[in-house]
């Protein structure tokens, strides 16, 4: 047996099996895979006895937290090389055969003592922050852990029967005290392969894994005792002006975000500064054109590069947006009328007048309305209301008239248009993307349209709208 792979799972049913199940497709005869339960409470145990016997040994009792467990695994594990990764972790497709095809092809492989790559660090929605792991050399690694533990490999032999296994007394870096001892004599492979995937969270960035580096430091004598205070002093700074200025930061955005909107409002951590920069001085220049085009001092964020007619013709309460590439033609009877939060996707197309024989009735959206990208409203006789907190998918387009065409004597387009009575949309719906909404179309509260309706028609509150011609497929809360 060459390799062990290492789990230690504690109440851990949420992330196991797909851990597990990024593993055992990958075993084959050289490798095994060890589970260590520190007692759950959950179903991990279920989960676990669903893999039969693809899981070479497996015991649940309770332990003294992840070092103690893997301590007991490296104890049942009968593999040369064992490799240790977190319950809410996975491994990469074709890690093992990598790690399988160094070790074959090294010669002299038995006298390595540890042998790493790079690992993936994601956030909860499994973006990609950055790439972690390094070749550990001693120049950096007596003053940090600078290697990828998570899934790398340990020569069982060389370190935990030679130099003894994980020092309980260390609940976050025990792995960096294990490499360190072996300090500049540590012999190692690096390879350049992504071998695991790793969510944020955890306590490896903290006060406490400082504080522990700095005394494993001092346990091995990786440094001199000035050079390690100085050490210690470089890195809680860094990590407190790091949580210090990521906590501005993102109260900051906030804050400002929720003024702005009138409504409290959250900022995603995992959304880079120069990111927030960036979108602040484009909002900034909106602003500015906006004044300048509406000529007010409301909050109207207009997009430089597009298009407004008849602004006279525009009323708003306040934080009008209005992206790229946007055309709005406000000519008509009542105007273009908006209420609070209005937003418009980019290359959003609203004219209420197709035709200036006959100027089309106008709009009103009202408060916290979403329009999509690529949207078309209006050009037509009849009033179109949109209700408010109603959001719309991309590609929507509303028609408040049509084309009279029952005289066969005489084109369609020399007969002119009529109005059914425009379009009225209700409060809190949600209108799919490609829908068309034809003209005398009521829709009523809470309703949502599926995606690529055609809507004519009445409909009730709180149903769900679909297909063409649309018709309603159930009620909101089946």
């Amino acid at each position: 047996m060459k390799i062990s792979i290492i789990i230690a799972t504690y109440n851990a049913s949420k992330t196991l099996k797909e851990c597990l199940e990024s593993i055992v497709p990958q075993l084959n005869s050289e490798t095994e895979l060890v589970v260590i339960d520190g007692g759950s409470k959950d179903t991990t145990l279920d989960i676990i006895r669903s893999f039969g016997d693809k899981i070479a040994y497996t015991v649940s009792e309770p332990d003294k937290g992840i070092y103690d467990a893997w301590n007991k695994g490296v104890a049942a594990a009968k593999g040369k090389w064992i490799g240790f990764i977190g319950a809410d972790d996975i491994l990469l497709p074709g890690a093992i055969n990598a790690y399988l095809k160094v070790i074959n092809s090294t010669s002299g492989i038995d006298a390595y003592d540890y042998i790493c790559a790079h690992n993936e660090y994601v956030d909860f929605n499994g973006k990609l922050l950055k790439i972690l792991g390094e070749a550990p050399r001693w120049s950096k690694m007596r003053n940090m852990m600078v290697a990828a533990h998570v899934a790398s490999l340990h020569n069982k032999r060389n370190l935990f029967e030679t130099i003894g296994g994980y020092d309980l007394q260390f609940k976050i870096c025990a792995d960096y005290d294990l490499l360190l001892r072996k300090k500049n004599k540590l012999k190692y492979i690096f390879i350049e392969s992504h071998i695991a995937r790793m969510k944020v969270g955890g306590m490896s960035f903290s006060t406490k894994a400082i504080i522990e580096v700095f005394k494993i430091r001092k346990k091995n004598k990786s440094v001199n005792p000035v050079l390690n205070a100085l050490l210690f002093v470089r890195y809680w700074l860094a990590f407190k002006f790091f949580i210090l200025r990521k906590t501005q930061r993102e109260v900051s955005f906030s804050r400002l975000i929720s003024r702005i909107k009138g409504e409290e409002y959250s900022v995603d951590s995992s959304i880079s500064q120069i990111y927030l920069i960036r979108l602040l001085l484009s909002k900034f220049v909106s602003l500015l054109y906006g004044a300048i085009r509406l000529r007010t001092l409301k909050r109207a964020f207009i997009h430089p590069s597009s298009t407004i007619k008849s602004p006279g013709k525009i009323v708003f309460y306040k934080n009008l947006n209005i992206a790229q590439g946007c055309y709005i033609d406000a000519m008509s009877e009542q105007g273009l009328i908006c209420g609070y939060n209005v937003s418009m996707g980019y290359n959003t197309h609203i004219e209420l007048t197709g035709s200036l024989h006959n100027i089309g009735k106008g709009m009103k959206i009202g408060n916290n309305v979403g329009l999509g990208t690529h949207g078309h409203y209006g050009s037509g006789l009849g009033f179109v209301e949109i209700g408010d907190n109603t959001i719309f998918g991309n590609y929507v387009s509303l028609h408040p008239e049509t084309h009279n065409f029952t005289d066969l004597c005489k084109p369609i387009r020399e007969q002119g248009v009529k109005s059914k009575g425009g379009i009225k949309i209700g409060k809190d719906c949600w209108i799919g993307a490609k829908v068309t909404i034809l003209d005398g179309t009521i829709i009523g509260d809470h309703c949502v349209v599926a995606a690529g309706a055609v809507v004519t028609g009445h409909f009730p509150s709180g149903v769900v709208i679909g297909g063409i011609p649309a018709k309603i497929l159930r009620n909101i809360h089946e």
